[in-house]
């Protein structure tokens, strides 16, 4: 994935999904700015791991069911 692709793929998914993420994660921790914590950290290692394509429809429930794993560590 060239740089340009991988930058537009990323802002698309944060900008689609890190408002339900963050209501997600916060129905767990009950604490916002642990959920906000998660949010981001799920966010970096989407932006690490850089393959976007790895991810089976539908990404919501990949997204969600990441968030509930880090959640529960």
């Amino acid at each position: 994935m060239n740089p340009e692709d991988r930058y537009e793929a990323f802002t698309r998914l944060h900008a689609e999904y890190r408002e339900d993420l963050l209501i997600f994660a916060y129905s767990i921790l009950q604490d916002p700015l642990a959920a906000a914590q998660m949010v981001d950290r799920l966010f970096g290692k989407l932006w690490e791991e850089a393959d976007f394509k790895k991810i089976n429809p539908p990404i919501y429930k990949y997204l969600t069911s990441e968030i509930r794993k880090m959640c529960e560590k």
